[in-house]
């Protein structure tokens, strides 16, 4: 479950004339009629765009513009209008047409940082958040936004400066207080995290991603049940899906099944798909029979799961239901706590053909055969922190007698292919892999998987392999804190930073592990393996 950074709520602003820098338009707009009529479409233009009819406001904006081509506001508001129908290459064309009108209108330089945010420039976005700020100091959302790209990339102290000027300047803003406590998180710091959270909430007791920040905070603190019903608040955040509408009710845990036909469907990652459908069989116990509906990549693995009817693939036709429940949610419906998650492994299945053709293709083993993923998808919010450069990664699958080193890593990079294939050490049939149960027959060929947390994880982990998990200092909920084991996978280890950003401790460790697991007898070797996932 993703826990982006927030944006402030209106950081996109319009405005209209009396508003502006100055409450004419824009010098040599021409006579005092072309004046009047350019006002008159401007005014027009905003009465539309209240009305939400977009596309005829977009007209009468252009109209103002052509009776008054330097009028900066108009510029400003023609790039709000792109930008809420999703247009943000205009959106950017329009604010630097307003600039070039009106080079100190901080409005300009704000929004130009928020759409170039939005087309993936956060570099751009930084200097133009600071271009705003050179205009008005003083300008809260510019610091605002400015700190959220420095969290995003790590810089925690200049992030952390940006918020309390925020509240320096208006310290009722809830949205400041949810950022400090995402540094706070950031840094393991959870009870400040949590305080933080709920001066947010005291503020705006209807803050989504106060909610969702303070159920990231009892999940990794183990407290899960008290996580639970927050975690729904994800349903509220502009950056994720919103809930699907469907014609049945959401199964909350409380209503009888028995008889009843139940929906079960994935909402983000491959990986939480992988985790949550071991509710399945609880759901099955009910009495009900089941259609999963998930990821493509995912059907055939998990046509063979016990308890469901039917598979269905994200765009298939549905049968009717009676209810439904996305996978995240089921956790809270079944007031899942440490002490009760449904942990036994394996509780996948492999297609047999699957498996009989990849143990054909890697024929007899030859020593430990341990799997490697180095890095996930380059599109995940907390990518930068998750993944290690294969550079780095190389530590740990450096030549060892008695261990092949085998890419599990299906859709590497062209960097990673182009490091792999100067690798010889590493084994890689990327090109024989289809789907995900293809993934799975080949990771079920493996002795032991090393993987940063990504969703081949959750496969192995599911699948009942041995699994070392390579994480960062502040990981994932699903982690918790200050422990080697997972409650979700009795299969895994865990590896943990030390500090923030420190790989290279997290790799010479790993790397000593190997090769005091290699370093055991033939005989050995699996008591060997099972020692190595708990010690």
């Amino acid at each position: 479950m993703r826990s982006g950074v927030m944006r402030a709520p209106s950081s996109t602003e319009v405005l209209s004339l009396d508003q502006s820098s100055g409450a004419e338009l824009s010098a040599g707009a021409g006579t005092a009629e072309r004046d009047e009529l350019a006002r008159r479409h401007f005014d027009r233009g905003n009465r539309l765009r209240d009305q939400r009819r977009f596309d005829e406001a977009a007209v009468a904006f252009s109209e103002a513009l052509a009776y008054a081509p330097d009028c900066a506001e108009a510029w400003l508001n023609l790039g709000h209008l792109a930008e809420l129908r999703g247009r943000y290459a205009d959106a950017i064309t329009e604010y630097r047409h307003a600039l070039a009108a009106n080079p100190v209108l901080p409005e300009a330089h704000l929004n130009l940082g928020n759409a170039l945010l939005k087309t993936g420039q956060p570099d751009a976005a930084l200097a133009a958040y600071r271009a705003a700020l050179v205009v008005r100091p003083d300008y809260a959302e510019a610091h605002l936004n400015l700190g959220n790209i420095l969290q995003l990339q790590g810089q925690l102290d200049a992030a952390l400066a940006c918020y309390e000027r925020v509240l320096e300047i208006r310290p009722h803003c809830a949205e400041a207080h949810v950022n400090l406590g995402k540094i706070h998180r950031s840094r393991n710091q959870l009870p400040a995290a949590l305080a933080a959270c709920r001066r947010a909430l005291a503020l705006k007791p209807e803050l989504p991603q106060a909610h969702l920040n303070e159920a990231m905070v009892h999940l990794v603190a183990g407290d899960l049940r008290a996580g639970w019903p927050k975690c729904e608040y994800r349903w509220l955040l502009a950056e994720t899906p919103k809930q699907r509408v469907l014609p049945a009710p959401v199964w909350g845990g409380d209503a009888p099944l028995t008889g009843k036909t139940i929906l079960l469907h994935a909402e983000q990652g491959l990986g939480d798909t992988l985790q949550f459908v071991r509710y399945v069989p609880l759901v099955a116990a009910r009495g009900a029979t089941i259609h999963l509906e998930v990821q493509p990549s995912l059907k055939s693995l998990l046509a063979a799961l016990p308890g469901v009817a039917a598979v269905h693939a994200f765009g298939e036709e549905l049968p009717r239901f009676d209810f439904h429940c996305p996978l995240m949610s089921l956790p809270l419906a079944f007031s899942t706590g440490l002490e009760s998650i449904p942990a036994t492994v394996p509780y996948l299945r492999l297609p047999a053909d699957r498996d009989a053709r990849w143990r054909d293709l890697l024929g007899p083993a030859s020593g430990l055969r341990v799997g490697l993923v180095w890095a996930g998808n380059p599109g995940h919010p907390n990518d930068r922190n998750r993944s290690i450069p294969f550079s780095a990664f190389r530590a740990i699958c450096a030549p060892l007698n008695g261990a092949r080193f085998f890419n599990l890593k299906i859709e590497a990079c062209r960097d990673d292919v182009t490091a792999l294939a100067d690798t010889a050490d590493v084994v890689d049939y990327a090109e024989f892999v289809h789907d995900f149960s293809d993934t799975a027959a080949l990771v079920a060929q493996m002795d032991l998987i090393i993987s940063v947390d990504t969703s081949v994880a959750h496969l192995a982990g599911a699948l009942g392999k041995p699994v070392w998990l390579l994480l960062p200092f502040s990981p994932d909920w699903r982690w918790l804190l200050a422990r080697e084991d997972s409650p979700w996978y009795p299969t895994m280890r865990l590896f943990r930073q030390p500090q923030i950003a420190d790989w290279d401790t997290v790799l010479c460790r790993v790397r000593a592990e190997l090769e005091r697991l290699v370093g055991q007898s033939q005989t050995d070797r699996a008591p060997a393996i099972k020692a190595a996932l708990v010690s």
